[in-house]
């Protein structure tokens, strides 16, 4: 009966997938329902907007060049508004050309420091395999291998003793061969294959060099996050000032044109 309820429940566990995906399913075809009872509604509430929009698009049109005509404005006085826009245009493009080579530059330094953590956290692996998980871990295995032994007793089971011998046999099997290095930067290293790989000159090199790699890693990602931090407030500040000049434009061009007296008393002088 216990195996019957197992299998049931092992069932039971196939459909708890289908049974969700059904779920979302029946959900979303509910939203499209009620979506397509109100899109008649929202298509004519959309054609009354778009009809509004294009009705005072062509009134603004056919204004323009009647009240164009009736400013008399000399070719003079037309050339210093175009030269007041245009010194105003690029003083907000000169602010929108900054605040996005910013950003730019924001991004290159948030991938460069996603970088310099990944560089750390390979450092700092390292590091901590040599200084204690690589020891702690043969030690482990030597306490193994020692109740392993007292396990492999011919005369209580010859079965279990063959067993064992065998678990022990795998842990004194190296796995470098043929001067292969790649096998000594494992997570799980088993005593054969550690003292084949990490003499006390090997392992003392090893562990200096990553050492050395950590304290370089830890010092550039600390550098770099100071730096992307300033990049980042810089890009907060050149965007507030490319707000300010897309939002005061049309206002600084204003007191352009009168800074340079375009329609002044002197303007319309030879």
């Amino acid at each position: 009966m216990r195996k019957s309820a197992e299998r049931g429940s092992r069932e039971l566990q196939k459909f708890e997938p289908l049974k969700a995906k059904l779920a979302d399913v029946t959900a979303r075809i509910a939203a499209l329902e009620k979506m397509i009872e109100s899109q008649p509604a929202a298509t004519a509430t959309y054609t009354e907007f778009y009809r509004a929009t294009e009705v005072q698009r062509s009134s603004i049109e056919c204004s323009i060049p009647t009240i164009r005509c009736q400013l008399g404005l000399t070719d003079k006085q037309k050339q210093c508004i175009a030269k007041a826009i245009a010194s105003v245009e690029a003083r907000v493009k000169k602010a929108q050309d900054a605040r996005d080579a910013q950003n730019a530059e924001v991004v290159r330094l948030d991938k460069r420091q996603a970088r310099l953590q990944r560089d750390l956290d390979w450092a700092q692996q390292w590091a901590d395999y040599f200084k204690t998980k690589l020891q702690a871990q043969v030690t482990a295995q030597r306490e193994d291998l020692k109740k392993l032994l007292q396990l492999a007793d011919p005369s209580k089971d010859q079965c279990e003793a063959w067993f064992y011998l065998r678990e022990m046999e795998a842990l004194l099997r190296s796995a470098r061969t043929e001067g292969q290095s790649e096998v000594c930067y494992v997570e799980n290293i088993n005593i054969a294959t550690f003292l084949d790989c990490w003499s006390p000159a090997c392992y003392t090199t090893a562990y200096e060099h990553w050492v050395v790699a950590l304290n370089d890693a830890e010092s550039a990602q600390k550098i770099g996050a100071i730096e992307l931090s300033e990049a980042k407030k810089r890009a907060e500040e050149l965007a507030a000032a490319a707000t300010e000049a897309e939002t005061l434009r049309r206002e600084w061009i204003l007191k352009e044109i009168k800074a340079r007296d375009c329609c002044g008393p002197m303007s319309k002088c030879p």
